[in-house]
């Protein structure tokens, strides 16, 4: 049987080395999970920026179907009840419109928008 001789210069991993490189990758793995899904993380801040989207984009579409009947009503002798069921027709049946004093409130596609009229 031949002995082999091992040279200093040869090198390899070492079983500590190999375990310290795995905790590591563990932990950095466990922040990266924390930041994803936690109360403040990147998914849930994403969800609520989507909702908030789609309640602007609500919103925006009832203000400018609203100035489309003020401005269809300039020029002509509409009552706001007149106007308000213009703007019924305009949004559909589905929108439930209710004025109170000089704000007008009206409930669409689950979003509730307020004009001041």
């Amino acid at each position: 049987m031949k002995n082999k001789i091992i040279k200093e210069s040869q090198s390899g991993i070492t079983l500590i080395a190999l375990v310290i490189t795995i905790i590591v990758l563990l932990i950095l793995s466990g922040i990266s999970v924390a930041y994803l899904t936690g109360d403040n993380g990147i998914l849930k801040r994403g969800l609520q920026a989507k909702q908030v989207t789609e309640e602007k984009e609500v919103q925006e579409e009832v203000m400018e179907k609203w100035y489309e009947v003020e401005r269809k009503s300039i020029g002509n002798d509409y009552t706001t009840n007149q106007k308000i069921e213009m703007l019924k027709n305009k949004l559909g049946q589905d929108a439930n419109i209710s004025i109170n004093g000089n704000i007008l409130t009206v409930k669409y596609k689950g979003i509730i928008t307020e004009i001041k009229i």
